[in-house]
Parts: C-alpha cells; structure tokens; sequence
C-alpha cells in the first residue's frame, strides 16, 4: 500500500463520507431506540445506565493515545515495506493494552464496591432492587470494557490503512443487527442487565471481526514480544503523551456532567440532562466526522513545504463546515423542543429542553474547532492545544459543581458551554497565528457568508414557527425543508459557482470518457485494412 493513496483526495473523500455515513446510521437508530429504551427501563434505571456510559468514558483514558501512535506508524511501515517495524509497533501496543485492562479492571471493581452508591444517590424505594442490579451492570460493562481494550488495535489499523468504509461497514452492519435482540431483552425482568449482556456479546463479535479484516489485509502481522524494545516504547509514548491529554480533557468536559448531576440530584435528573445534551452530542459527532479527514492531508502539505495550500485547506474546510452546521443550530432553538416533544413527549420537552438550548450555542464554534484542530494535528502544534483543553475541563467540572445547587441541571449545562466557547475561540485563533492567517481574513473568507446565509434561514423558520407551530412529524419536517431553501439559495449564491463549475468539469470528464470508450469499440469492431494487413 503507498502512503499517497492514503491522502489522495478521493481516499479523503471517501473516508470521510464513511465516518459521516456511518454515524448517521448511528444518528437513526438512536432516534428509534431511544423512546423505546427509555419506556422500558424508566427513569431511575435509565439514569443508571447514563452514568455507567460516563464512567465508561472515563475508562477510555486508560488508551492513553496508544490508539493514536498506531494510525501514525502503521502506514509508515507499510508503505516503506517494513515487516520487523510493523510486527514490533502491533506488539508492543497489543502489551500495554493487555496490561492496561487488568488495571481497568480493578480501577472499575473498586469504584463499584465502594462509590458507586454515593454516586447515584438510589432512594431507600428502590436500593433494594435498583442497587444490586446497578453494581452488578456496572461490574459487566467494565468487563466489557477491559476484554474490548486489546483488540482496540485492529480497528486503529485499520484507520491507518485507510480502510475506514470496511470499519463503518461493519460497526453499522452490528449495529443494526443488535436492534432485534434489544427489543427482544427489554421485555424481560431484568431489562437492564441483559440489555448490557446484550451490547457486550455484540461488541466482542464485531471486535473479532474487525481484527479478521486487519489480517486479511496484513497477513504478515505477528505478535512477536520478543522483538518489542526500548526505542519502540519511547517513540510511542512521545507520540501519545499530547493526544493522551487531548483525551483526559475531553472527558473533563463533556463526561463529568453525570457524577455531578448524580451525587446531587440523583439519576432522574441524570437522564433529563443525558437526553438534552444528546441532540447536541449526536449533531456534533455527525458533522465533525468529515473533518477527521484533513490531518493526514495536511500532514502531507506541510512536509512538502505548501503552506499556501494548508491556509486554504483551513479556510475553504472552515467556511463549508459552517454552511453545514448552521442549519443544525438554528433548527435545534426553532424546532428542538417540538421534536422532544413529538419524539420523546410532553415532560421531557420541557425538562430536557433548556439543557439542550444552552449545549447547542457552542455547535458552530465546535465543529470550526474541529476543523482547526484537525489542522494543528496536521502540522505538529497540539502542546498547547493540549494543556488549554486540560483548563477548560476543570474549570467545567468547577463551574458545574458551583451551579449544580441553584439552578439544577441547566447550571450544570452552562458549566458546559461558557468554557467551551472560550476554547473554540482560542483554538481558531491560535490556529490562525500557527499557520499565518489573520483574524480579519478569518472572519471574511470562513465566517460571513455562512453567517449571513443563517439569518436568511433562520428569518424563514422562526417565521413558520411562529405562524403554525409543528405538532405532527409531517409539519416539523415540512417547516424545516421550507427553511432550508432559502437559506440554500443564499448559500449558493456566495459559494455555488465554485461547486457548479467542479461538476461541470466532472460531467464532461464523463463525457470524454464515454466517447472515448465508444471510438475504442468503433475501432475494434472494424475489420483490419489491406494497409494493416
């Protein structure tokens, strides 16, 4: 495999089609279960299982990057043909994955003997039943954690390979098949143990077959431990340490907001907050999928010294990322409590509803944050991204646990965002000085036209919400379509020559093809000349 098909722009594109493809699939299923899940397990019991998914989170950290050095270093032996290097990089990762679920493993039994009660704060009704069945669904997840922690290395091959379509393949392909046996299990007694039981079984499979498409890619992979040494380690573990703490602080930020909640307010109030903040949760992920793409092309850019290229790289992915994430903003204020609504009912609307307004003020500046740090990735520069991305996570765990008491959930959303903003603003800017792009050229070539092309939209749907709310699926679908076109007109107007010139050269790129093609057969066909002859 050469490293350049890895960064060409079609593996760029379809890479990142693939994340977006397949978290949509994630996106809809989500939606279908949710309701579905919720009913079944109630309140309490969904709330369990929101801050075992947080405290699964934090369990993540014990990757420590690892994952990251191997999307780095496998290409890199691939393409120089390096078997020893290949075989010497799997090993000695495979080991500290090893090594590092055992620890995983005992981290979580304690925190489930000895915190878990304190954290969930089950009332003296319920600890008789509740209580038991909490330890014991934390103590399986763990577990399932601590199993899927080695054979994380295959699906971090494979990004390094660039076979993201066989991975959003396959985990969409588990996901839709774990749906029946869901269904099936959430109308037993047990619901939420064999719920977990459930996404453990299928995680495992879907991990084993991950690892089977790696070594059918890779049939000289080994794990040698032998030929593991020291220089090994160290050129890992310096690779890591910065994304390691990119890591600890994303979980500061957005997976401490349970353990307050919970330790406060109980786990009720955990799945008001939980379902608030997934709308904007599941809106990020989706549109910041497509932004993973641009490191290892501007990687490539920055090493061959065109840094002309990388500005424009930032400045075109910046702009687009916003024409695609302000429609989703603008919808979530205008329509985001009709659709709890319509989706989940009546209490969750107006419990759940204020959590999610506040959350969705930061989604445009997320995902231009994504962008730029998909570029300081590119170029080397995430020390201080790191460390500032540290800051932010404590000052959110302080902010929540200081507005947790008077204003409940919704303080604990603000402790969310206002640091948040602060840092998407730094990122974009130190970006900006990184790569030597001025505030000003920011703002006019990646901010206004999306901006303005939003106030169109957002004129259009608040004038259909206002004049007819939605309160059927049919309506909030039909007022957001009618939204979306004149925000689509606005937006093509400011960006759509470009885009219609690059399918007209694809057309007639086409079109020279086929002709080609039909001139190739016309010549064939004939009979060979007496000249020929």
């Amino acid at each position: 495999m050469k490293l350049t098909a890895l960064t060409s722009k079609r593996s760029l594109a379809v890479n990142a089609a693939s994340n977006t493809l397949g978290l949509l699939a994630q996106l809809a299923l989500s939606f279908f279960m949710a309701p579905i899940v919720l009913r079944a397990l109630g309140d309490a019991r969904n709330g369990v299982w929101t801050f075992v998914e947080s405290f699964l989170a934090y369990l993540m950290l014990f990757d420590l990057g690892i994952a990251a050095s191997l999307v780095r270093f496998v290409p890199r032996h691939v393409a120089t043909g390096d078997r020893d290097g290949l075989n010497r990089v799997f090993s000695a990762c495979l080991i500290f994955f090893v090594g590092l679920a055992v620890i995983a493993c005992v981290v979580g039994a304690i925190f489930a003997v000895a915190f878990a009660d304190h954290f969930l704060k089950i009332s003296p009704a319920d600890s008789a039943t509740l209580g038991g069945e909490a330890r014991l669904v934390f103590l399986l997840a763990v577990a399932n954690f601590a199993l899927s922690l080695p054979l994380s290395v295959f699906p971090a091959i494979l990004d390094g390979l660039g076979a993201l379509t066989v991975k959003s393949v396959t985990r969409t392909t588990f996901l839709v098949l774990r749906v029946p046996a869901l269904l099936a299990v959430l109308h037993t007694d047990a619901r939420l143990l064999n719920m977990v039981l459930v996404l453990t079984a299928s995680n495992l499979l879907e991990q084993f077959c991950l690892a089977a498409q790696v070594f059918r890619r890779l049939p000289e992979l080994r794990f040698v431990p032998r030929m593991v040494n020291r220089t090994t380690l160290r050129e890992i573990r310096g690779y890591s340490l910065d994304s390691f703490l990119a890591m600890i602080a994303g979980r500061l930020s957005f997976h401490t907001d349970a353990a307050v909640i919970g330790s406060v307010l109980g786990p009720e109030s955990i799945t008001y907050f939980g379902l608030g903040s997934k709308l904007v949760e599941l809106s990020k992920a989706v549109l910041r999928s497509p932004t993973w793409a641009l490191t290892p092309a501007v990687s490539a850019l920055d090493a061959r010294g065109e840094h002309d290229t990388v500005r424009g790289y930032f400045l075109r992915g910046s702009r687009f990322a916003l024409y695609l994430v302000l429609p989703f903003q603008i919808g979530l204020y205008v329509y985001g409590r009709s659709f709890l609504w319509l989706w989940l009912g009546p209490a969750y609307a107006i419990a759940s509803g204020p959590t999610m307004e506040i959350l969705a003020a930061t989604l445009a500046l997320t995902v231009a944050q994504s962008v730029a740090s998909r570029v300081l990735y590119g170029i080397g520069r995430i020390r201080l991204f790191s460390r500032m991305a540290l800051v932010e996570g404590l000052v959110n765990i302080l902010i929540s646990i200081a507005l947790v008491v008077p204003l409940g959930v919704e303080g604990v959303a603000l402790g969310t965002a206002v640091p948040h903003t602060a840092f998407c603003i730094f990122v974009i800017a130190w970006t900006c000085r990184a790569i030597g792009v001025r505030a000003r050229d920011y703002v006019s070539a990646a901010v206004m036209k999306p901006v303005a092309a939003a106030a169109v939209g957002a004129g259009a749907w608040i004038l259909f919400a206002w004049a007819a709310p939605a309160t059927t699926w049919i309506g909030l679908f039909a007022d957001s379509l009618a939204g979306l076109l004149p925000y689509t007109v606005v937006a093509l107007a400011f960006d759509g020559q470009p885009l219609s010139q690059r399918l007209l050269r694809v057309l007639k790129s086409v079109r020279i093809v086929r002709i080609t093609m039909r001139t190739d057969k016309w010549l064939h066909s004939r009979p060979p000349s007496r000249a020929a002859g």
